[in-house]
């Protein structure tokens, strides 16, 4: 009696891939292109949300008569990603626009004021970009 381990008991159909590894085998390339295309989506979509937006600011400034100067400071986790001076000879506008560039996430805005008596204060919001229109800033 044959040795059911040995060669020559072997049926010849072990030997042959299964359904599904044929089907794999016949649809590789496939298999590739799919899990690539999947890759570069969960890539791209991954560095999206860091691309910077273009954002429409708007600051409330209280007593806005007597502001001379304004510098505006934008920060993200403490760290300084824009500030710019303005200069008002007649008294500061309402509401302080300013148009920027951010990448998604939260800012914490400063806004040192110097009046027309020569005092200054600082005032501080928040902000969450990107956001749909102007984000409205309210200033404490």
């Amino acid at each position: 009696m044959a040795d059911p381990t040995s060669e020559e008991s072997r049926d010849p159909e072990d030997d042959e891939p299964s359904g599904f590894a044929r089907f794999y085998e016949r649809n590789r390339r496939r298999f590739q292109l799919v899990a690539l295309a999947i890759f570069l989506v969960a890539v791209g979509l991954e560095v999206g949300g860091a691309v910077p937006r273009d954002v429409s600011v708007s600051l409330r400034l209280p007593a806005p008569e007597d502001v001379r100067e304004a510098t505006i400071a934008y920060r993200q986790e403490g760290e300084l990603v824009r500030e710019l001076q303005r200069r008002f000879p007649e008294g500061a506008p309402r509401d302080l626009r300013d148009e920027l560039e951010l990448s998604p996430g939260d800012y914490d805005v400063e806004v040192r004021v110097t009046e027309v008596r020569g005092g200054t204060r600082t005032l501080r919001g928040h902000l969450t970009a990107p956001a749909e229109g102007v984000i409205h800033v309210a200033l404490d």
